[in-house]
This record gives structure tokens, sequence and C-alpha cells, in this order.
């Protein structure tokens, strides 16, 4: 098998580890009787951490020898994140599990891009037809994993299952990690925080304030649209299904998010993403009507994926040749921790006190400022080798 294979395969198993707690750990939270703002607390306390040691982590992967150590490292302390979970659902327990997600699997993504683009730079390949098998693999456990889900007297979901299923994805990957191919530093140098020089490009700002923005947002959906459904009613296993849609769909925006960036430019292609943002929430806040719920989740595609892959490959270009681990991370602090720790903490109390569908109006009017902000100061500055997305 070529090395593209082995990539998909990896990221295929990457995700579907984190299809098990993105899912259903805000469910378990709620059914062991946690209030909004107390699952807040500690769904805010994952990108807290996160926010600290990921760069840390960054810079260790960037002034290594062989930068995949780093990433087998981190892929083999990342079972202990589900183990506390078989002991029980009490406040302690939680605790040290979000610290775990934050410590160990957090910083994985942002090194795991790196290397993934620096391997496609050097052997060849289009990151976004690798990344759709990351989508797939989150699909499973998601999908899957409620035929597996047992009830206690009380009600609570038994995390033994999904403990299992997480810790079996992250041995795969563990496995897969040693076929990934060999991507050494492009210029070594020793641990270094040269990545923060990013924040003086203003083009690198512009995207970090939007993508901030409209990750605040969406971290209403991450933290409460599975509570939310389960209030209305709605079954384990249709929430699960009605949860997968998100993924499925997009493995076809995120196949093609490259091409569409070669031929509109980041500006636009970002702005439609962010547009659609608006819509899902504001239909979200406005709706309690199933079919329409299931129409506005396919948005998905555009608010996660094709955003994802646009902000990735941007940051990939800004970067240059020797500090790509550190500025994933970077980006991922801003794009990702602390906008999540800024949106989670805010829904919790957002939602005790306004209802979950206040939350999602205010998260879209948040959403819409963040579409603004990107009209207004972005320009496109990607080059060809963007576009092709080798850099």
């Amino acid at each position: 098998m070529n090395h593209k294979t082995w990539i998909s395969m990896y990221l295929a198993a990457v995700f579907g580890a984190l299809g098990v707690h993105f899912v259903y750990l805000q469910i378990y939270l709620r059914d062991h009787g946690f209030s909004y703002q107390e699952i807040g607390f500690f769904l805010a306390l994952i990108p807290l951490v996160a926010m600290v040691v990921s760069p840390v982590w960054g810079m260790i992967a960037d002034s290594s020898s062989d930068p995949r150590r780093i990433l087998r490292i981190l892929l083999v302390l990342i079972p202990m994140c589900h183990l506390p979970l078989l002991l029980g659902g009490g406040f302690w327990v939680c605790l040290a599990v979000c610290i775990c997600i934050a410590l160990f699997y957090q910083p994985l993504i942002p090194i795991q891009d790196s290397l993934v683009l620096r391997a496609l730079h050097i052997h060849g390949g289009d990151y976004g037809r690798l990344r759709i098998w990351g989508s797939i693999g989150f699909t499973i456990p998601a999908l899957f994993l409620s035929v597996f889900w047992g009830h206690s007297s009380m009600g609570a979901i038994n995390w033994t299952a999904p403990g299992l299923l997480f810790a079996a994805y992250s041995a795969a990957a563990f496995a897969l990690s040693h076929a990934l191919p060999p991507v050494p530093p492009e210029r070594k140098h020793g641990l270094s925080a040269a990545g923060f020089h990013l924040l003086e490009k203003p083009t690198f700002l512009v995207l970090m304030g939007s993508v901030f923005l409209a990750r605040v947002a969406s971290s209403s959906l991450e933290g409460y649209q599975g509570v939310y459904l389960e209030e209305l009613g709605v079954p384990v296993e249709q929430l699960a299904l009605f949860v997968a849609l998100g993924p499925l769909s997009e493995v076809f925006t995120i196949f093609y998010s490259q091409r569409w960036l070669a031929r509109i430019g980041a500006r636009k292609l970002m702005a439609i993403c962010l547009g659609a943002l608006v819509v899902r929430l504001a239909v979200t806040a406005g709706s309690q009507s199933w079919p329409v719920l299931v129409g506005v989740q396919a948005l998905h595609c555009l608010t996660f994926g094709t955003q994802h892959v646009v902000t990735v490959l941007v940051v990939n270009q800004l970067a240059g040749d020797s500090i790509r681990a550190s500025a994933q991370t970077l980006a991922t602090v801003f794009s990702n921790y602390l906008s999540r720790l800024v949106g989670l903490s805010a829904a919790g109390w957002i939602a005790q006190h306004y209802a979950l569908q206040g939350l999602f109006g205010v998260a879209a009017g948040i959403a819409a400022l963040s579409l603004a902000l990107w009209w207004i100061l972005y320009r496109d500055t990607e080059d060809a080798d963007l576009k092709r997305g080798v850099r």
C-alpha cells in the first residue's frame, strides 16, 4: 500500500476515537445529574488546559529529529483519557477525564495535521481527499455505539463499551503511525518559540479572529446539541444517527475543498462556511421540528469540514518551512482551545438562564459577527502552492 492509504487508515482510527467522546460525553454528564453550567465547566476545562500544553507539544515536535516519535508518545498516552469513567461518574472522575483529554488527545490533532501536510509535500497527495477518512472514522462510533448502550437503574450511561472502543481506536492509530512516511524537520533547530511570530502577520490575525468567533458560536452545538435533542424526546439510537449526519456530510465537501479553494479563493469559500453557520444556528434556535433540524445538521459539511480544511491550508502556507507543528498548534489555541473555552463557559451560563433555544440564538448572532469581520478585513493571499494543497 502507498503512503496515502496508510495516512487515510491512520486518520480514520484517530478520528474514530474522537467520535466516542465528542458525541456522547455531554449526554453522559447530563445523565449523571450535572447541570448545564457544570457541563459547561467540564467541557471548557479541556480547551483551558490544552491551550497551555499544546504549544509545548508542538515546539517539541518541531525540534525532534523524527516528529513521528512525539505523535506515538501521545498515542500511547491517550487511552488514559476514558479509563477513569469505568470507575463511575463522580465529579473528580469526570474532572480527571477532561484533564487527560486536554493533555494527551487535544495536542495530537494539530501535530498530526502538520506531519500529514509535510508528508504530502514530500511524497504527493491531496489533504482533503485523505481527511475524508477521518470523517468516516468519526461516524462509525457515532452511528453504532448506541447498540452497546447500557443504562443502570438510575438511567445513566454505562461507559464500559465506549471506554474500550476508545482504547481500541487508540491502539489501532498507534500501530498505523509506524507506517506513516518519514517526515524529518525541513530545517533542524532547537526548541524554539518562532511560531509566535505569526502573530505579527495581519492575515493570520484576521483568520484567527474570524475562526475564533465562529468556534465560540459553534461551541453551543458541541456542548448542548445532544442534550437538546434528548430533551426533545429523541431516542439515543436516533440521536446517534442525527449526530452522524454531520461528519457523513463532510465527506463530499472535504474531498472537493481544495478544488473550491483554487477556484474561488479562501475569502469567498470561508464566507460561505460562516454564512452556513449563521443559518444552522438560527434555524436550530427557532425550530423544534425533527425534519428541519435534520436538514440544517447537513450544513456541518461547511460549518466544520470545509472551514477546517481552509484554515489548516492557509496556516500551513503562512508558517513556512521550519515551524509547521508550532504554527498549527498556535492556530489551534485560538481557533479551537481559546474559542471553546470562552464559548462553552458562556454557553453553560446562557443555557441555565435563557434555555437552550436562547443559547442557539445568541450563538447565531456571534456567527454573523464572524462573517462580517472576515468579509470586511480578509484579503486572499494564497499562492499556487497553497491552492495545490502541498504547502
